[in-house]
């Protein structure tokens, strides 16, 4: 029996000894412990390579024992493996698994074997064949796994890695393999939850894991979840910047998620209170919700914790008023921020806005402007500001007193006369009122808030007035003479069923008769029907008497130009030269006349229709005849234009004239069908499909017509007018100055442009375009209609 401590004591005195170390090898084959023998055998044959021989016998003793017993073979096969007789090993481990297919430890070395040679097939063939075999073991699977990722089965390979994530969970290597894998087959999703996986388990990863997944979106741009993900893992990097700028990358790609986006704003601010770009980000995506009073206390907490970024808390206030123009909590804090950075006049301007959008507020805005009057005495609008809010409040006497308090220290403040304007019509006092704004648009014209509160409380002095005029004709109906009065405010207030009912009644009184049929006459020409017009007119003349020669010189102007409003510009001429022969001097007649008789027979004989807005609130437009100025050699004569459509064009424009709009339409388009590059019926076409609302059609036609006619003042007013309707005000414009510069006194293109620039809130140059047209021109009614209550009566 073998003595093993005196074995060992040989090897202390020498450890190369390799017949002791053979005996310390058996010794350990014998009692089981393979690996052991493997060891020393090695060791004895690097000593003295002559034991080979021995060494094989002793396993092959030992083997004999119990050929079913595979610790011997995987000791031997070791042994040759770490001889490096690699064949010899493979013909062991092979004989092993024929002997225990079951062998878990032969598939494993024997595999690593196939691996190590690069024999893939066969190893990935060995290790299916193990799993028929049943044998499940975590170290086969990864070698399986990794022999099908090196043979680009890449599919194969994750079923078994993650597999093995089953049994080692969370392992970093093997999620980190998983994430590249899924990267390989274009799987971002999975391969960001395991890059995400990765870094859960292992924060200091996070570098490599953001590299990954930043790689990810690259491939995948318009991903959301992977931008959740590395929002998280900002989040959790301390890197909370970079996590609000994937965040709101997410809103902006799927605004869905907007709520859940707020939720993780509003945790992260839990662990990073008083963040400045996590605030924003939150009150942004708060307004974007339409959760303005959130938005404005988030922009308001981040003020209040960090007053330095004051500038975006402002910005923000603005945003959210931008949506929202009545939200009274953004209102207070955007004039409380103006007021911390002592911009007192943005902060008065707040105020105001607050008293208009609630009066409830009064009360807070008083008490800011006193401090302000207080500290600043000679800011004039704190004082304004304060008396509103005493209007809203309804403390009128005070308003009046702080109104007068500013008119003694300067009588051309207009914002003070606004004030007392008010204050006086809340009192009842309209005249006074109304002498107060009559004094200030007198002074300050041009100004657009004058005009408007001087309008209404011109248009509720007139009201009382109708209501007055009402009462009298019920007490007193035989009072005739009052319904031409009634019919006078109607007109004012553009009530005109109303207006011209109360006419007809003016009508029985012959007195008055003349009168009547004159104010009928003007409500059709303003209207456009002009035939309508003439007939009134001529029945005033019939029924003006000689002592009323100044009226029925008037009457008759307006008969004139409803003639030329129809184009008859002969019989026009005629009736102005017969005034002119009662009274040289009556209005600007003479220049009027000099103006029709430079006219192009063209345009005369063509009947060109030119539009004029007449309520713009309602997309309505009338058309006249429009003029065209001689446009031949000097001394010669003009070029004739002539259209095969032309006998359609005239009938058109007689149903036109008649207020036969959808005749006339049929007619024009006949026309354009016969000769489409006739500009003149292209036009009128135009002005039809724009009389029946159809702007962009009529649009089409125009620049079609422009086109082939750039010098036609009637053809650039049209587009404009066009253009206006169409809400392209910059367009309209560039078309009607056009119009402008080729016939600067044409009545509608001062009407037209008036309206654009009124709009553009050029009022000096929009009233003086009104003012041009004077009180005899085809269309001043429409210019007076413009003018009212935008100059002094």
């Amino acid at each position: 029996m073998l003595d093993l401590n005196e074995v060992k004591e040989e090897l202390r005195s020498d450890p190369n000894n390799p017949r002791a170390l053979r005996k310390v090898a058996w010794h350990y084959l014998d009692s089981g412990q393979y690996r052991m023998a493997k060891d020393y055998y090695a060791q004895a044959l690097r000593a003295c390579p002559h034991v080979y021989a021995d060494i094989l016998l002793d396993y092959e003793r030992e083997i004999k024992k119990d050929f079913n017993k595979i610790g011997p073979r995987l000791s031997l096969a070791g042994f040759y493996f770490a001889r490096g007789d690699i064949d010899a090993a493979l013909l062991e481990m092979e004989e092993a698994l024929e002997s225990d297919p079951k062998s878990v430890e032969a598939y494993n070395l024997l595999g690593k074997i196939y691996v190590k040679q690069e024999r893939l097939d066969d190893a990935i063939t060995l290790l299916e064949q193990s799993l028929q075999e049943g044998v499940k073991d975590v170290a086969l699977i990864e070698i399986l796994a990794g022999a099908y990722m090196e043979k680009g089965r890449t599919e194969d390979a994750i079923k078994f890695y993650e597999e093995i994530l089953t049994v080692k969970i969370g392992d970093k290597q093997i999620l980190r393999v998983l994430g590249d894998l899924y990267t390989r087959i274009e799987d971002y999703v999975l391969a960001a939850k395991r890059y995400q996986a990765m870094f859960s388990n292992d924060p200091e990863v996070s570098r490599e894991v953001i590299t990954k997944l930043e790689g990810l979106l690259k491939k995948l741009e318009g991903n959301v979840y992977i931008r959740e993900v590395l929002a998280d893992i900002y989040v959790r990097s301390l890197n909370p910047e970079a996590a609000v700028i994937k965040l709101e990358e997410v809103i902006r790609l799927d605004s869905d998620k907007r709520p859940e986006i707020i939720a993780k704003f509003k945790a992260i601010l839990k662990n990073y209170p008083g963040h400045p770009e996590v605030a924003l980000a939150l009150a942004s995506a708060q307004r974007s919700q339409s959760n303005f009073s959130e938005a404005v206390e988030a922009y308001h907490d981040l003020f209040k914790t960090r007053p330095e970024f004051i500038d975006q808390a402002i910005k923000g206030y603005q945003e959210v008023l931008a949506f929202c123009p009545d939200q009274i909590l953004a209102r207070t804090y955007l004039a409380e921020a103006f007021l911390y950075k002592n911009q007192v006049r943005e902060a008065l301007a707040e105020f105001e806005n607050m008293l208009r959008v609630d009066a409830g507020t009064a009360e807070i805005v008083v008490n800011k402007c006193r401090d302000i009057v207080k500290s600043q005495p000679q800011l004039f609008q704190a004082n304004v500001v304060l008396g509103k809010a005493y209007l809203a409040k309804g403390e009128l006497q005070k308003a009046v007193q702080e109104a007068q308090s500013i008119i003694a220290l300067d009588k051309r403040y207009t914002s003070a006369y606004l004030l007392l304007g008010e204050a006086y019509f809340q009192l009842k006092s309209c005249r006074k009122a109304m002498e107060v704004l009559k004094q200030v648009l007198t002074m300050d014209p041009y100004n657009l808030e004058v005009q408007e509160k001087y309008c209404q409380v011109k248009e509720l002095e007139l009201e009382r007035e109708i209501k007055e005029c009402k009462e009298k004709l019920i007490t007193d109906q035989w009072k005739v003479s009052l319904h031409l009065d009634l019919a006078k405010m109607f007109i004012l207030k553009d009530l005109r069923e109303e207006a011209v009912r109360e006419l007809q009644l003016a009508l029985k009184d012959q007195a008055r008769a003349p009168f009547a049929c004159n104010l009928l006459g003007s409500i059709h020409r303003r209207e456009g029907r002009y035939d309508l017009a003439a007939a009134q007119f001529n029945r005033a003349l019939e029924l003006s008497s000689a002592e009323i020669a100044d009226f029925a010189r008037t009457v008759k102007l307006n008969l004139g130009t409803t003639l030329e409003a129809q184009g008859h510009v002969s019989k026009a001429l005629k009736v102005y030269e017969s005034i002119l022969q009662e009274d040289i001097d009556f209005g600007d007649l003479r220049q009027k006349v000099k103006y029709l008789k430079v006219t192009s027979l063209n345009s005369i004989r063509n009947k060109a229709l030119l539009m004029v807005v007449s309520r713009s609130d309602q997309g309505e437009i009338i058309a006249l005849w429009g003029r065209e100025a001689k446009a031949g050699r000097k001394g010669g004569k003009e070029d004739v234009n002539i259209s095969f459509g032309q006998k359609y064009n005239l009938s058109g424009w007689e149903y036109f004239m008649k207020g036969m709009y959808k005749a006339a339409l049929e007619e024009f388009g006949l026309a354009v069908q016969l000769d489409s590059k006739f500009p003149v019926s292209l036009n009128n076409l135009a002005v039809s499909l724009a009389k029946e609302g159809r702007f962009s059609e009529a649009r089409l036609k125009l620049e079609e017509a422009v086109h082939l006619d750039s010098n036609s003042v009637v053809l650039h007013n049209n587009l404009g007018v066009v253009y206006f309707l169409l809400g392209q005000i910059e367009k309209a414009n560039q078309e009607l100055q056009k119009a402008k510069v080729i016939d600067p006194e044409l009545e509608a293109v001062c009407i037209n442009l008036g309206d654009v620039t009124y709009l553009q809130k050029k009022v000096e140059e929009a009233l003086k375009l009104y003012k041009k047209i004077g009180s005899f021109g085809v269309l001043s009614d429409l210019a007076e209609q413009r003018l009212r209550y935008k100059v002094p009566d």
